[in-house]
């Protein structure tokens, strides 16, 4: 049996598993967590593949990848909480683990044949990354609000100075094959990207659909551009500077807005769980968001239609799991989490696997950020299901699997 007919029997019985949950069928704890299932697949990989290369391969991306989740499970708590010395560190050690990642897995075209290995290494990345943030949470006395008179260890905006006059010294004294101007440029993107998910990560965690409509929509179209400058330089080292340093600083800035936005319009987080209110489908801010299908069909017409159908597909279930992912990892429901992580990491490798092998082109613009925007609404309300019916809050105690 090979390696792709094995893949797609894994993603397959991983799928009967998720139907069988909302129907309500008692699947064996075994097929209930898809770790087992992941694990199984890895296994098979190993055994049947004796070379060398191979194995060392699959061991540095299970370490890589897990490290990787840590960390974003880190700096996704660390956002919306209020140690701002604790948000920066997390926010530097996620960057340089995700670039790490990327780097790795876009040198060999995202192959399919490490997806199980990826997300068996990231679910437990994520599931550790959120009890380890608890643990340092709990230790520094980080709170989803702020008491006004906390002292912090970090104040913000001495934060933002020291990471502006790191910038202008790379510019000045760092040697690189890119223009001064392109560097500022890629840090400005980088910047715009984490400024506006950080804004995203609390919006996704509140029940306010403009909100979160319009933090997508800045988002999405910040992260293309990013992808595209480092896509077109293969990864080079040289990007991870500005990346880390705009990343830095947007993120620090995104957390110190959000909050102020989040509460001027009085955007709540647990509404949907402790009310009656009927739970609506953002159906006239999916329409709004959707027209920029319309302005690509006007500029692009319908040239490379199927390319272009299947990223915006790929780009909307994309969002719908990062949605889901990032208000489970919010949340006292381990479960919630395990599937959640399966899903957005599974699908965020199939779409970049996408992106990497055909190129970042104009035309794929308008379907990475309308499906973005999109199916992050909807994995919202979905999310907002999910939690009501599981009765999934913000700073309980977990239900462990």
């Amino acid at each position: 049996m090979d390696m792709a007919r094995l893949i797609d029997i894994a993603l397959l019985i991983l799928f009967v598993c998720v139907i069988g949950g909302i129907l309500h069928i008692q699947y064996p704890r075994f097929l209930r967590n898809p770790l087992y299932v992941l694990g199984a697949v890895v296994t098979l990989q190993v055994v049947l593949n004796p070379a060398p290369s191979f194995w060392y391969g699959v061991l540095f991306l299970i370490a890589i990848a897990y490290i990787q989740n840590v960390s974003y499970g880190l700096q996704s708590r660390a956002g919306t909480r209020s140690s701002n010395a604790f948000h920066a560190l997390t926010a530097v050690f996620a960057s340089l683990v995700f670039f790490v990642t990327l780097r790795y897995l876009y040198k060999d075209q995202m192959p399919l044949m490490l997806l199980p290995t990826y997300l068996f290494a990231t679910v437990f990345g994520s599931l550790h990354g959120k009890i380890i943030s608890q643990k340092i949470e709990k230790h520094i006395g980080a709170k989803t609000e702020a008491p006004k008179n906390q002292p912090q260890l970090m104040r913000f905006w001495p934060s933002i100075v020291v990471l502006l006059v790191a910038l202008i010294l790379q510019i000045l004294f760092v040697p690189s094959p890119l223009g001064s101007w392109m560097i500022a440029g890629l840090a400005f993107l980088t910047l715009v990207d984490n400024f506006s998910f950080a804004v995203l990560r609390l919006a996704r965690s509140s029940d306010n659909y403009w909100f979160h409509g319009f933090a997508a929509l800045l988002q999405a179209g910040a992260k293309f551009l990013g992808l595209a400058i480092m896509f077109n330089y293969e990864m080079n080292w040289v990007l991870f500077l500005p990346t880390t340093t705009g990343g830095v600083m947007g993120s620090l800035t995104g957390q110190y807005f959000a909050k102020g936005i989040s509460d001027r319009i009085n955007a709540k987080f647990d509404s949907h769980v402790v009310g009656d209110k009927k739970i609506e489908w953002p159906i006239i801010q999916m329409a709004v968001f959707s027209l920029g299908m319309i302005v690509h069909g006007i500029i692009f017409g319908q040239s490379n239609f199927i390319n272009v159908s299947l990223l915006l597909g790929y780009a909307f279930f994309q969002s719908v799991s990062f949605a889901v992912v990032s208000r489970a990892r919010q949340r006292n429901h381990d479960v919630y989490l395990t599937w959640a992580s399966v899903f957005s990491n599974g699908i965020w490798y199939l779409t970049m696997h996408q992106l990497a092998l055909k190129n970042i082109t104009p035309d794929k613009t308008a379907p990475y950020v309308v499906g973005g925007v999109t199916g992050s609404l909807v994995g919202q309300n979905i999310a907002m299901q999910v939690e009501k019916k599981i009765n999934a809050r913000m700073d309980l105690s977990p239900n462990l699997i």
